[in-house]
């Protein structure tokens, strides 16, 4: 099908395009120095060697090798940096500043107060002298004295990588006569202010699928709003100290918490997705997959919790390897048995707008290399696979929602159309069984002629009934004539005993205006059998008008009798004590007619000195 082909090459499409944005990121270099400084290591996991351990025995240090060594948690590295080439520069001034990769814990040896002194110069350490440089994510600087130098050539650091492994290949050290840790170029300021897109964007959408959710109570949107809000925290987290300021003075567990945030976005997404395709009722396979992802997510989330508590910085990492795997996998299959299963346009859509998050996910956890072990300068591909996939989910919801209310739409035009014809049928017994009524009762009291009379116009009135109860509505001139059928019945079953007419506004295109069928005959028989008939003296006049007054039209039936509110009402006649259900069937039709809810209004008439002069009932009817 069409749709088929759209989501076909929308994925090529933007793999391609991230695949190239990702190859295009710049990695970092260490041109930002003004020279490097040869250094050796010694790898150990004895904690309890000091620096005077290490100054007895030089041969313990030693360059680098083996170009795929690579870090471990528990690894401690010594590092031994040699000045010797470079004292002539290190020492014309009175400080410079020393670069080296950004450790997770780190201690500069150095002579000081006539001895060996250290600072701590770590991201992770408390107090700590070193400061990250902006334009390079890897690499941190830190002052020194040019009076630090130990035996005249050499300063030592003590190291520790904890929370992710890197090839020492990558270790690099320089200096610099001044601080660049504020320094920007061109290629770090882009970086920068793709995130800052990115985060506006993402920031714009939270508040307002938040609004939405606040509107309509939806759960899809308020899950998706915490997607997108986790999505704005994961990507401005290393260059945005705001979100810091809420958290414990604890560097690691910051860090470790941010990192966090990706089982955050996967359970806000993984919830999205099980309101939005409304998994429970449309699929349970898929709904318990996700509900058991779901859960998964929890699951690691609580263990990486313990881990940082336990101080497991290598179960912490091959976790963090182990969550975008699965989330890979399980989407891949979600996605595949998506198509196969369904032919749903919403599911379509659901394709549609994961399909470049996964993309763009893929290509920055996937494709960082070596250089870029944390991913600090392969975001790119990921603000643009999450920024289409919002542009679509933002559409999908609000197809979603279009959707629902059509079919709210649909399902209430129903409910009114079986609502109308359940009344039609309660009110047309109603006005056959006080017909059949008035019958027996003329053959009862011997008017035989009158009663035959009655029959062959109520025979003719009730066929045009059954005929017409077909249909909700009728047209004007159908219930006026059908109307006076009724009030000649009237007329005849009471021996002339009141008057009426039926007047009809001139202007009104009577065959053309539709109108509730038999809306007015229950009010005009109420009129008739409690207003005039029980009426011992005076006029019994009936009047039923029809006028256009704006969008509706007005019915008026306004009668000379005793009113509602005669405290000597008489007996009904012929000791009828049966409730009539005309009136409340007629008011239900009127709330839920087409064009819009009609109105009664029941006027009660009087004369100066109180006396009632009848009833007045005005029937408002929208039309077209």
């Amino acid at each position: 099908m069409r749709m088929e082909g759209v989501w076909k090459k929308t994925l090529v499409v933007t793999f391609i395009f991230i695949g190239f944005l990702s190859l295009a990121q710049t990695k970092g270099d260490f041109s930002f120095v003004e020279g490097q400084i040869p250094f050796e290591i010694f790898v150990t996991r004895n904690d309890s060697l000091t620096i005077n351990d290490l100054l007895k025995d030089t041969t313990l240090f030693a360059p680098i090798t083996d170009h795929s060594e690579k870090t471990h948690p528990k690894d401690i590295f010594w590092i031994r940096l040699d000045l010797g080439k470079e004292l002539p520069f290190l020492t014309s001034g009175n400080t410079w500043y020393l670069v080296y990769n950004s450790f997770d814990h780190a201690e500069l040896f150095y002579w000081g107060n006539q001895m060996i002194s250290k600072k701590a110069i770590g991201r992770f350490d408390n107090n700590t002298a070193g400061n990250q440089i902006k334009s390079a994510k890897y690499f941190s600087e830190t002052r020194v004295d040019s009076n630090y130098i130990i035996n005249g050539r050499y300063l030592f650091l003590k190291t520790k990588r904890v929370l992710f492994i890197e090839n020492l290949k990558n270790w690099k050290f320089g200096y610099t006569k001044v601080s660049i840790k504020d320094l920007l170029s061109w290629n770090d300021t882009e970086q920068f202010l793709y995130s800052y897109i990115f985060a506006g964007i993402a920031g714009l959408m939270t508040i307002i699928i938040l609004v939405f959710f606040g509107y309509f109570r939806r759960w899809e949107f308020l899950m998706y709003s915490l997607y997108t809000l986790f999505m704005l925290i994961y990507a401005i987290k290393d260059e945005f100290v705001f979100f810091h300021k809420f958290l414990p003075n604890n560097p690691l567990f910051k860090v470790w918490l941010f990192e966090d945030i990706t089982f955050f976005i996967g359970i806000a997404y993984l919830l999205f997705a099980l309101f939005y395709l409304n998994l429970k009722k449309e699929d349970r396979f898929l709904y318990y997959i996700a509900l058991f992802s779901i859960y998964l997510h929890i699951i690691f989330l609580l263990v990486d919790f313990a881990y940082y508590f336990f101080d497991n910085y290598m179960a912490h990492i091959h976790l963090m390897k182990v969550l975008p795997i699965w989330d890979s996998i399980f989407s891949t299959l979600f996605v595949v048995y998506v198509l196969i299963k369904t032919k749903k346009l919403v599911y379509y859509l659901f394709v549609l707008g994961v399909t470049p998050f996964m993309i763009g996910t893929g290509v920055h956890f996937y494709l960082k290399g070596d250089a870029d072990p944390m991913g600090y300068y392969n975001k790119v591909p990921l603000y643009i696979g999450s920024t289409i996939e919002i542009i679509i989910f933002a559409f999908a919801l609000i197809y979603k929602l279009f959707l629902e209310h059509i079919e709210r739409l649909n399902f209430e035009q129903e409910a009114l159309l079986n609502k109308n014809k359940a009344l039609m049928a309660q009110i047309s017994p109603h006005f056959i069984f006080n017909a059949l009524a008035s019958i027996q009762h003329l053959i009862l009291t011997g008017k035989n002629s009158i009663a035959l009379n009655y029959l062959r116009k109520f025979s003719r009135l009730a066929r045009n009934v059954l005929e017409s109860s077909i249909e909700l509505y009728a047209t004007l001139e159908e219930e006026t004539k059908m109307l006076k059928d009724y009030l000649e019945l009237e007329s005849l079953r009471f021996d002339n005993a009141f008057s009426y007419t039926l007047e009809i506004e001139e202007q009104l295109a009577i065959d053309e205006i539709e109108i509730p069928f038999m809306i007015s005959q229950p009010f005009v028989e109420n009129a008739i059998l409690h207003g005039l008939l029980p009426k011992k003296q005076g006029v019994k006049k009936l009047h039923v008008s029809f006028k256009k007054s704006k969008n509706a039209i007005m019915c008026i039936i306004d009668d000379t009798g005793i009113g509602r509110n005669s405290s000597n009402q008489p007996k009904r006649p012929y000791g009828s004590k049966r409730k009539s259900r005309g009136l409340d069937i007629t008011i239900a039709r009127l709330e839920f007619w087409q064009f819009g809810s009609g109105e009664v209004e029941i006027i009660d008439k009087f004369d100066n000195n109180k006396a009632s002069l009848g009833t007045k009932v005005i029937i408002t009817i929208p039309i077209k």
